[in-house]
């Protein structure tokens, strides 16, 4: 972290996370291609897309090799399947949404829970009803707002435990006048060290954990790895982002959705508008363009009208968009 001051109050403002290899904003050049009506979850679809982007490229498939860029992505063209469909490389991204999802699985909790702590009870004493529905289903976007809320609330409950105040306001007030920056240090290396749990089960018997205080600080710095992820790609902050994919790969690969962790080895981001702070994931990149292809034309169900989707309005949807 660095500073221009080491006092509180309103210079607390002049604070920024430290930029490591921070990549120049550069509009990104994209070309799009042609759509295909094919399910590219199966092999034969990933054949048929790479074939034709091979043909269409005019790439010669027998210089193809480990360390050539593949250009396509996708939801289901996985680093796994494509590896063991061509003797190639692809760059494609674990959406947003798995690292979500991958938090909620963890510290969701079990309908009906008391846990104060779980995001489950805690989307119910707030009033979040759209996030956990009886269809399974979640609503991301007030998912990732409750996350954020509650991350920053967990680190507003450290810091006044850490400096012994009982409410926000006095919290203010001390923070205005002590050396805040000393302050945060000394909270980061009680809370943020990752295997400060795991320890802590493994030196003291069941009866001595504090079961709450340990979901708490996971919940933390699940919440902190997250919105760091987000906020460093965003700025383009590539030093930044590789520390953060360090410990998803990690998480990904000890819960459900282990297949992910391969993802995170592969990552890549673009800025369509090339303006700071507007960087995004490519895959999402990706969802956005797929967005606007449906949204600007709608075939009538023609053969004509479908091959005028796929073929005109995909590849010039970045004119429109």
């Amino acid at each position: 972290m660095t500073s221009t001051t080491r006092c509180g109050g309103v210079k607390l403002a002049q604070f920024n996370a430290l930029e490591v290899y921070k990549l120049v904003a550069v509009r990104v050049d994209a070309s799009p291609m042609k759509a295909f009506d094919l399910d590219q979850a199966s092999i034969s679809g990933n054949s048929y897309i790479l074939e034709a982007i091979v043909q269409e490229l005019n790439l010669d498939k027998l210089k193809l090799g480990l360390n050539f860029l593949v250009p396509v992505s996708g939801d289901q063209l996985t680093v796994q399947r494509l590896r063991s469909l061509k003797n190639c490389r692809i760059y494609d991204d674990a959406d947003i949404i798995n690292k979500l999802q991958m938090i909620y699985d963890a510290h969701g909790g079990s309908e009906g829970t008391r846990n104060p702590v779980s995001l489950r009870r805690l989307s119910g004493v707030l009033g979040r009803t759209k996030i956990f529905t009886t269809t399974g289903n979640m609503d991301f976007y007030a998912a990732n707002i409750l996350l954020r809320h509650v991350t920053d609330a967990l680190v507003i409950v450290a810091i006044m435990a850490h400096i012994r105040v009982n409410s926000f306001e006095q919290m203010q007030e001390q923070m205005a006048t002590d050396n805040w920056h000393d302050i945060i240090v000394a909270v980061v290396k009680k809370w943020i060290p990752p295997t400060i749990i795991h320890f802590n089960r493994k030196e003291k018997a069941p009866s001595e954990r504090d079961g709450l205080l340990e979901n708490a600080v996971l919940l933390l710095q699940h919440g902190l790895i997250y919105r760091t992820l987000g906020e460093a790609v965003t700025q383009g902050v590539s030093g930044r982002v590789v520390k953060q994919m360090q410990m998803l790969t990690v998480m990904f690969h000890s819960g459900r959705q282990s297949n992910y962790a391969t993802e995170c080895l592969e990552w890549s981001m673009v800025n369509p508008s090339g303006r700071e702070g507007k960087w995004i994931e490519m895959d999402r990149f990706n969802e956005q363009l797929v967005n606007y292809i449906k949204a600007i034309y709608n075939p009538r169900g023609t053969p004509a009208s479908d091959r005028f989707q796929y073929e005109v309005i995909a590849r010039l949807i970045i004119l429109f968009g």
